[in-house]
């Protein structure tokens, strides 16, 4: 449990929500001990609660059985449940253009190299162990104590204060590769720099062929979330290409796998050049 200057300042803000945002957690909160399960706030909100974003994603982990929570829920806010019981996540969709991830606290194997994961229940420690940097390993409980501490197993606060994207072990890419496009668009957005043990896992990961083993569907979908956001689309691709990283994956496959479908290809050709 984190008690530092920084954790205190996330649980004032956290306390400060506008209202609605406060009172949907609220209400999950309270429907959570009647579902028998723990509950939990974590990952990209709780960060962003530092980096002062307006949008909050909600991202909500059950510890204990996840369908009944999100049947209770989805009636009590009026929304709609999509399961993924493969992966023990489910995603409501509530009235006002809200949507709530959830999913079981779990942990992770890869049985090969860019492979789906295989998942089994696990505690909320093991579950922001698995996750893919630092500073998304953050999460505030919610029931029970709604809001009173903030949990930090790996030293995420620290790396939010110093600016820098760190993964969670050294197998990290070669587990998930889409881990690096989702690092370098948190690194392009947020004004962050990669610690030198990532940087170097990066290189190894390119050295390895990891992201050439992603399906042309799933590396797709990485580079549209990637290149997803006009501010911050032409800083990825030119660390892409400085890292060398948009020669280790077939050139088909990038501009197949969404890079022209969001315009970025267009804008940008000259980041396709062959790297000198």
């Amino acid at each position: 449990t984190a008690d530092s200057a920084t954790a205190q300042e996330i649980l004032r803000r956290f306390r400060a929500l506008p209202a609605a945002r406060l009172a949907l957690l609220r209400t999950a909160a309270e429907l959570a001990p009647g579902a028998g399960c723990d509950l939990y706030w974590v990952g990209g909100g709780v960060r962003d609660l530092w980096l002062g974003a307006s949008e909050l994603d909600i991202d909500l982990v059950v510890d204990g059985e996840i369908e009944p929570f999100a049947s209770c829920l989805a009636e009590a806010l009026g929304g709609e449940v999509r399961r993924h019981p493969h992966f023990m996540t489910a995603e409501i969709a509530a009235p006002g253009n809200v949507r709530i991830d959830l999913a079981r606290a779990r942990t992770e194997s890869y049985p090969a190299p860019a492979s789906l994961p295989v998942v089994a229940p696990g505690t909320i420690e093991r579950d922001l162990e698995r996750r893919d940097f630092t500073i998304n390993c953050l999460a505030i409980p919610l029931a029970p104590g709604f809001g009173e501490r903030l949990i930090d197993p790996c030293h995420g606060l620290e790396d939010l204060a110093a600016q820098r994207l760190r993964t969670l072990h050294p197998d990290s890419f070669r587990d998930d590769p889409t881990r690096i496009l989702r690092g370098l668009e948190f690194a392009a957005r947020f004004g962050f720099e990669l610690a030198p043990t990532t940087l170097a896992e990066v290189e190894a990961a390119r050295a390895g062929g990891w992201l050439a083993r992603l399906s042309p569907a799933r590396l797709g979908e990485a580079l549209r979330r990637a290149l997803g956001r006009s501010a911050s689309a032409s800083r990825v691709l030119r660390r892409l290409r400085e890292l060398r990283l948009l020669e280790a994956v077939d050139r088909s496959r990038v501009q197949s796998g969404g890079v022209r479908e969001i315009g970025c290809h267009g804008r940008y050709p000259q980041l396709y050049a062959p790297s000198p």
